[in-house]
């Protein structure tokens, strides 16, 4: 596709979803609305946390 792994989002609701978005150099996002806690979550270190899927429009055209 021509896209570098920076310009990649991956979105995930697993420790696993954010270690491999990192591993391939993608930015990733940790949604809470899946099976992972947030503190879990958040010592994987994602680029941002939020509530739901549904919020990330919002946070991608800036409006959070």
């Amino acid at each position: 596709m021509g896209v570098t792994p920076e310009a990649c989002l991956m979105i995930g609701d697993t420790t696993v979803d954010i270690r491999a978005g990192k591993a391939a150099g993608a930015q990733t996002v940790s949604v809470l609305c899946g099976f992972s806690e947030e503190e879990e979550l958040r010592r994987k270190n994602p680029d941002l946390i939020l509530p739901s899927t549904a919020d990330l429009a919002d946070a991608l055209l800036g409006k959070q």
